[in-house]
């Protein structure tokens, strides 16, 4: 029969092997480093944490981990997202190349943020009226009929 992982407050101990407990240390440990934006895989790598795997478990187990790994994860999707400003400042632009790396690493975080938090950082820009809802595109279509418009005035 599989062991079990286990959720516990007892303190850690470093028995060795592999741990299958997640102690009260650890699960600081984790979730102040996923606030820091961390994905699981380098928190579990830093801490020697267990497995991402393991760690999928504990979220499934234990509701308020789970709570509380939601807010870590938001917060540091925001420390990702503050840094893109650090990487603009700290550019020396000096060579295209450099310039270009740094647009990439940029062009790379918008897309990340934009799926992971697409309500604050997604493409698609929702219109509210007070009977309808409305996207973007259909916004486009109108704006495409009034050009049209504006265009055989000229004429």
């Amino acid at each position: 029969m599989p062991k079990l992982l286990k959720i516990t407050t007892e303190p850690e101990v470093d028995v060795g092997g592999r741990p299958t407990v997640l102690t009260p240390q650890r699960r600081r440990k984790f979730l102040n480093l996923v606030r820091e934006g961390k994905n699981i895989h380098q928190a579990c790598r830093m801490v020697k944490l267990i497995t991402p795997s393991d760690i999928s478990r504990f979220l499934d187990e234990d509701e308020s981990f789970l709570d509380e790994y939601l807010n870590a994860r938001r917060i540091g999707i925001e420390m990702n997202s503050s840094e893109m400003l650090d990487l603009v400042d700290r550019c020396p632009a000096n060579t295209s190349a450099e310039v270009q790396k740094v647009k990439l690493q940029i062009d790379t975080r918008k897309w990340l943020l934009s799926k992971l938090i697409p309500d604050i950082y997604g493409d698609k820009t929702t219109y509210k009226t007070a009977d309808t809802e409305q996207d973007s595109s259909a916004s486009e279509e109108l704006e495409a009929i009034v050009k049209k418009i504006q265009d055989r005035s000229k004429e």
